[in-house]
């Protein structure tokens, strides 16, 4: 099994176009469920923010890319009409800021009439040590 170094694990995903290979190699393994949800490549964590919303059930999860291993979390979005067959929408949130420079986690979603919100937990690295944050 392999071992993953921390630089492995915390890898930035700068463009899809990174995991293209690997998604390639894992589409045709006889294990690929065929119908519900199942990442693109790597981890597939915490489900969160499941809401129903303009006509879509909509669900979002902590993902990791690289592999199925913890590390950097960025959070994928699914949609599906029947809770079934679900379309994969991509990357919604990246930790990509200051303040979730270590990753996207649990969270939950809050649909109103013209959008749905997003809450999320975050660690933050400073020179100063970790922080924890709840960003919207």
């Amino acid at each position: 099994m392999k071992q993953w170094t921390k630089e492995e694990r915390y890898r930035v995903l700068k463009n899809e176009e990174e995991i293209r290979p690997l998604h390639e190699r894992i589409i045709k393994s006889d294990y690929r469920q065929r119908y519900h949800i199942q990442s693109v490549t790597g981890l597939l964590n915490d489900p969160n923010g499941f809401v129903y919303y303009d006509g879509l059930w909509h669900l979002f999860y902590q993902w990791c890319p690289w592999g199925a291993v913890h590390g950097l979390k960025y959070w994928y979005h699914t949609v599906s009409k029947d809770l079934v067959t679900w379309e994969n929408k991509g990357v919604c949130i990246r930790p990509d800021t200051l303040y979730d420079n270590k990753g996207a986690y649990s969270g939950s979603a809050l649909p109103t009439d013209e959008h749905v919100y997003l809450y999320y937990w975050v660690i933050t690295v400073t020179k100063t040590g970790h922080e924890s944050h709840i960003r919207v």
